[in-house]
């Protein structure tokens, strides 16, 4: 009985979720207009509906890319192109059955995006955007560079529809205006769920990462080259099914139709659409569709030529979809929290004692060398389990840079690391997250685009066994039991480091202190064994470093082993059970606070003459 309350409740809520989303509604709204056109009877009416239906695919899928993911591609329809000329290939020179030239068509368009993908894993985004227009100019010129494969600047003309033969029921459906129609609009149904149940899923928290940064990505834990191949390979799948579909609609591949000005239209659909989120292909291909068409007139009323409509219409709305989107940033970033400034939760304060654990994390004859210069020399750390243990050491002496290839982050030049006498040298910076070694930036990182409590769930991403694309779209109870309990998990991280008040606030509405909590928080919920902390305090307010001190004990007395690079001595002294000093790339002296405090080495190479409190 209590099984079937669980899934009553999970219907509950799918119920409650179809009524407030926009899937449901859009999918109704369509549906009526769509039942409407074929009321009509209308040919050319019905024809302009499926092309529209099959444009809303494409723009579905660049939205994946461009909004979800921060992948910026201005060669989109490229991938149109791939689709359509493989179609028409296999079929006109092989005579392959269409729907199965359709699927090959698919896979090759997927081909194409995997790869695209795969060069574009370490691009920043306007590279990878100049890197996408390139692709996009590349396959056009060769449509027109090999005229007797492509039929050149006169295209390919069809053979026929596209037909679906079910051998089972013995039944062969040709597919005219009307069922092109019919079928645009089941596949546009499915590609909007599944592009709604996506974001939903661990797949969503995914794109969420590494739209702001793959850096910050990858210290998650994400594995950003996979992330980047399966996005573009499934957005140019997506594509490519729209440029075969559509083809065959028209019986003609129409290579101006491919042009890199069609891939900015399409780019600047989705910009244009940007503000309304899920709602945004629908406004921007009306945009699209509409105002070159409403601009070629206006030029015709004024007796100008009408070739450069499309072309002025596309740069002019870019320019207007980027300036609105600058001016967003500014006004938001200018808004204040959504609360003031709070005490620290009150919590016990006590100084973490020394504590005698088997060595948990080992970094042993560490060596990099920039060029001539040597950024660690020989460098060994021993971290027990269950102790702060503190790096320190004048600028330029290796900190940063032994954290960074603790975590993965950099590859040294000989030594190794082990966790918990286990070698991970062969794992990258993600699967280290995995193995349980998490750090943060000595600058700050965050996602702008979440509240604090999605923030955080972001770290969790990679624990979650439940909530696949499918798991997500059903609100099964596996999925419900598993969301509650993370957002239970990270609503205590917001509250741990001080930030319950701000828990509903964009995270770059908050001060540069509480970002670095914030971003310690979203670490602490990959779940870590060890946590790597770069400066942790730097730019932080009295009243912000309480909150960070407080939570660091909490964490350091539930067991967390803490390795920080910290300036603030005293800082350092009240929290830190071991201090490692490194000079030079080299470690000069370890032991208690107090003891590298009197150390001479210590004070000729770093601290001079200021005390350190024991």
């Amino acid at each position: 009985m209590k099984s079937v309350g669980v899934w009553r409740q999970s219907f509950s809520d799918l119920r409650a979720w179809a009524l407030a989303d926009h899937v449901p509604w859009l999918g109704a709204a369509w549906l009526v207009l769509v039942v409407g056109i074929l009321a009509a009877g209308n040919p050319a009416l019905t024809s302009t509906a499926a092309q529209a239906t099959y444009l809303l695919i494409a723009l579905y899928a660049l939205q994946w890319l461009v909004h979800d993911t921060g992948q910026p591609s201005l060669g989109h329809a490229a991938f149109l192109a791939v689709g359509a000329y493989a179609t028409a290939g296999l079929r006109l020179r092989f005579g392959m059955d269409p729907a199965l030239a359709t699927l090959i068509a698919v896979i090759a368009a997927g081909a194409c995006g995997w790869i695209l993908g795969w060069g574009a894993t370490r691009l920043r985004p306007a590279i990878l955007a100049l890197m996408t227009w390139a692709f996009g100019w590349t396959v056009f010129v060769a449509i027109g560079a090999f005229p007797e494969v492509t039929g050149g600047v006169a295209g390919l003309p069809l053979l026929g529809p596209l037909s679906v033969r079910i051998d089972l029921l013995g039944v062969l459906t040709r597919f005219d205006a009307a069922g092109h129609l019919v079928l645009g609009t089941v596949l546009l149904a499915l590609v909007l769920v599944m592009y709604r149940s996506a974001q939903m899923s661990v797949i969503g928290r995914g794109w969420a990462a590494l739209r702001d940064g793959t850096s910050l990505a990858t210290s998650l834990g994400y594995d950003v080259p996979s992330i980047r191949r399966r996005t573009f390979a499934l957005a140019a799948m997506t594509a490519g099914l729209a440029g075969s579909l559509g083809a065959q609609l028209l019986q003609l591949v129409d290579p101006t139709l491919y042009s890199p000005v069609r891939s900015l239209d399409l780019f600047v659909a989705v910009l244009v659409g940007a503000p309304l989120g899920f709602l945004g292909p629908v406004a921007g291909a009306a945009v699209i569709s509409g105002l070159p068409y409403l601009v070629d007139r206006g030029f015709e009323a004024a007796g100008l030529p009408l070739g450069a409509g499309r072309e002025l219409t596309a740069a002019a709305l870019v320019v207007v979809a980027l300036a609105a989107s600058v001016t967003f940033q500014r006004r938001r970033r200018r808004q204040p929290g959504t609360a003031p400034a709070a005490a620290p939760r009150p919590r016990p304060a006590a100084p973490v004692s020394v504590r005698s654990g088997s060595a948990l994390l080992e970094a042993r004859g560490m060596e990099l060398r920039f060029g001539a210069v040597a950024a660690l020399a020989g460098a060994t750390l021993t971290v027990r389990a269950g102790e702060v243990h503190g790096l320190v050491g004048p600028n330029g002496s290796g900190k940063s840079t032994l954290l960074r290839c603790i975590a993965g982050t950099l590859r040294q030049d000989t030594g190794n690391v082990t966790l918990s006498g286990t070698s991970v040298d062969h794992l990258g910076e993600a699967g280290r997250v995995a193995a349980g070694i998490a750090r943060t930036f000595q600058r700050t990182a965050v996602m702008p685009h979440l509240d604090l409590v999605a923030h955080i769930e972001v770290g969790v991403r990679e624990r979650r066994r439940h909530a696949h694309a499918l798991q997500a779209l059903l609100k099964t109870p596996a999925y419900r039991a598993e969301s509650l309990a993370v957002r239970r998990a990270a609503l205590d991280l917001v509250e741990m480091f001080g930030l319950g008040p701000f828990a509903g606030a964009a995270p770059d509405t908050l001060s540069s202190g509480r970002q670095r909590l914030l971003q310690m928080a979203t670490a602490v919920a990959t779940a870590p064994t060890v946590l790597l902390l770069d400066e942790p305090s730097a730019g932080m307010s009295p009243d912000e470093i309480e909150l960070l001190h407080a939570a660091l004990s909490e964490l350091a007395g539930a067991g967390l082993t803490i390795v920080l690079i910290e300036h603030n001595m005293r800082f350092l002294a009240s929290l830190a059970s071991t201090v490692t000093v490194l000079d030079q790339g080299a470690v000069i002296a370890e032991g208690s606070p107090a003891e590298v405090a009197r150390d001479s080495r210590v004070r000729a190479a770093y601290l001079g003459t200021v005390p350190v409190p024991g």
